[in-house]
């Protein structure tokens, strides 16, 4: 297991460790008038993750305490692997732990929290050209993206869309070498690093990239990136 990019050479995760397919279903429901209900729609809810341990160590299992909140405890949720899936992460808390101690040696259950049940797989960078051209989303659910543009002509204005008639449209006099990010995900747009919400103009429509293919274009070059999304 590693948690925040680091792993601790005397704690092993147990074989018994058991992660569900997917974190908690919430259905979105209204009443009928007949009785029984009808489902609107649902949405993953968070996810309790208990993670079996042993710790073996040449030291004191008391000593070893510091080392660990300090490895475990966080403000912010914290990329958790399990080594068997590399190549899929989720992000959590940390939420508790329970051992039984002897003296150089426990076993127990590490508890993490995530907000979001999700777990995410790599971060895929594509550009993204004048004509509409199809982007591959290898996840399971749609993701946020983000976008990167550097002017290499003056322009009036700047669009990213797909071919749903969603997209996001900015007025403004770009220079020559202008650097423009838009974020998603935080509906953050920045001018040469600076926040400046107030070019996106009325008629945008955010959107998420689903998952399969996506057909996108912008008005100028522009690399999108985005992190594939999975139950």
């Amino acid at each position: 297991m590693r948690f925040n990019g680091t792993s601790k050479d005397y704690l092993r995760v147990s074989m018994d460790l058991f992660r569900p397919p997917t974190a908690p279903l919430e259905y979105i429901t209204d009443t009928k008038l007949k009785g029984g209900e009808r489902v609107k729609g649902k949405r993953l809810s968070a996810l309790h993750l208990d993670v079996p341990v042993v710790i073996r160590s040449e030291k004191r299992i008391e000593l070893l305490k510091h080392e660990l909140s300090n490895w475990l405890v966080h403000d912010e949720p914290k990329k958790l692997v399990f080594l068997d899936t590399p190549n899929r992460y989720y992000l959590a808390y940390y939420n508790g732990m329970v051992l039984e101690e002897k003296y150089k040696y426990a076993k127990g259950v590490i508890s993490f929290y995530m907000p979001e049940g999700y777990r995410f797989g790599d971060t895929q960078s594509r550009e993204i050209q004048t004509s509409f051209s199809n982007l591959l989303n290898a996840g399971q659910l749609a993701s946020s993206w983000s976008t990167l543009t550097i002017f290499k002509n003056n322009a009036s204005s700047f669009v990213f869309e797909n071919d749903q008639g969603e997209k996001i449209t900015l007025n403004h006099a770009f220079q020559v070498n202008d650097r423009l990010e838009i974020e998603h995900a935080k509906r953050l747009i920045k001018l040469n690093g600076q926040p400046r919400m107030a070019l996106l103009s009325l008629d945008s429509r955010w959107f998420m990239l689903q998952p399969g293919a996506n057909r996108l274009r912008a008005s100028h070059v522009t690399t999108v990136s985005y992190t594939e999304t999975y139950y």
